[in-house]
């Protein structure tokens, strides 16, 4: 962990190493000012599910069964508002709602994401 000074106080650095076939390190930035940026919160709700869609893909051509974990997970991130720009990762949801190889229950969890994740009209 390493701490920065900058203009409004101090930014604490963390690396995180994972082992995980997906990311080799995970950099969290937090600044110690109060309240936290508005673009640094957005960003790190589009990086965190840019991650899981990664995860997910890898899980759609590798690890079937693996596929409803991650979508429980997004669907929980989504309800605690911890996702952004949902609509990104649309075409890989619809893939896996239109694809029979993959289980009924995961494929009703991808069809509920892709609901959430139309605008709102």
């Amino acid at each position: 962990m390493a701490n920065v000074r900058t203009a409004c106080g101090v930014l604490r650095i963390c690396v995180i190493h994972r082992p995980s076939p997906d990311t080799q390190c995970m950099v969290v930035m937090r600044s110690i000012c109060s309240p936290e940026p508005i673009l640094f919160t957005l960003f790190q709700r589009i990086s965190t599910t840019f991650e899981l869609a990664q995860k997910l893909d890898f899980d759609v051509r590798f690890d079937k069964l693996g596929i409803d974990r991650d979508l429980k997970s997004l669907e929980h991130l989504e309800a605690d508002h911890q996702l952004a720009e949902l609509q990104v990762i649309s075409p890989l949801l619809e893939r896996i709602a239109n694809d029979n190889g993959i289980m009924n229950i995961a494929r009703q969890r991808a069809r509920r994401l892709i609901e959430k994740s139309r605008p709102q009209s």
